[in-house]
């Protein structure tokens, strides 16, 4: 994976990234990997509120499509790990806090992350 093809990818999807000159004069490099997937995901995360519907079959069309593109149960597990420690980490607000449930959702995604990083860690899922 590259900065490159990160931004193709974006692109590709309809988003246009333009890192700022002076921090990065030769565009965006390895180190911005992780800020180009953050960004991409969520591109792909809005799009996907647009299209997937709980409670239809679009919700078992996506899983399936989602657990199809992964190579293996361990690969699932991790980006579910990643998923779960993203999104606890998301309604870090005062804003955020003060809507009923927000919390609790909060700390059972941390839970449940923590969990099945232990999990993955120890046995062979």
């Amino acid at each position: 994976m590259t900065p490159e093809r990160l931004l193709d990818a974006l692109r590709a999807i309809g988003y246009e990234i333009v890192y700022d000159p002076e921090s990065h004069p030769d565009g965006p490099t390895e180190a911005d990997i992780p800020d180009l997937l953050g960004r991409l995901t969520a591109a792909i995360d809005a799009e996907t509120t647009r299209s997937v519907n709980p409670g239809t079959d679009s919700i078992a069309e996506f899983r399936d499509g989602y657990t199809d593109a992964l190579a293996g149960r361990v690969d699932f597990f991790r980006a579910m790990i990643v998923r779960t420690s993203v999104t606890s980490l998301m309604p870090d607000t005062e804003k955020m806090r003060s809507i009923d449930g927000v919390t609790d959702f909060r700390d059972a995604l941390q839970v449940a992350g923590g969990r099945l990083a232990a999990k993955l860690s120890g046995e062979d899922l």
